[in-house]
């Protein structure tokens, strides 16, 4: 919408400019009887608006699902969409990723550090988890803890093209 605005404004000084321009050359002139010129420009602009965007509130909109530790390799981080859900007729969709990251012993799980979104279109939610051990009995072993979040509600939807990121990785709904 402001980028509309300038352009109408921008139109606006150049027409005014370019009446200036034809007056003062017309003052000057010696013979007036020589320029029978006339000028004339129409502009239109034509907005048409499609979609209300509602940017998403993440207040009890982001819960870690599940987080458990389990033995096993990996050799780095891992984020994914494991579930896209649609709700409000398309107007959004409340998503499950799935981060994992591999750990010396499986005995901890994930819990949230910080997040935030980015207030654009459509948004950025930046999601940064932290390990926690567990009070578990240890198992020795190399580990992975893999964790699911939900993001998004049928009444808080996110939109399409939304990007989340974990941890420094990132996924596009």
């Amino acid at each position: 919408m402001k980028a509309i605005s300038w352009v109408a404004i921008a139109s606006v000084v150049a027409l005014a400019f370019i009446g200036l321009f034809y007056t003062t050359t017309l003052g000057n002139l010696t013979n007036k009887e020589q320029v029978c010129a006339t000028v004339t420009h129409t502009e239109t602009v034509t907005i048409t608006v499609t979609q209300v965007l509602t940017l998403f509130n993440p207040s009890n909109h982001v819960q870690i699902v599940d987080s458990s530790g389990r033995c096993g390799v990996q050799e780095k981080p891992k984020l994914e969409i494991v579930d896209k859900k649609p709700v409000n007729g398309g107007g959004g969709y409340v998503v499950v990723v799935l981060y994992s990251e591999p750990t010396s012993v499986p005995c901890y799980r994930h819990v949230l550090d910080s997040m935030y979104v980015l207030k654009r279109y459509p948004p950025i939610v930046e999601i940064s988890l932290r390990l926690e051990a567990t009070s578990e009995i240890c198992v020795e072993c190399v580990g992975v803890v893999n964790t699911l979040i939900k993001i998004g509600s049928s009444d808080n939807p996110i939109p399409e093209g939304t990007e989340i990121r974990v941890n420094g990785l990132s996924v596009v709904v």
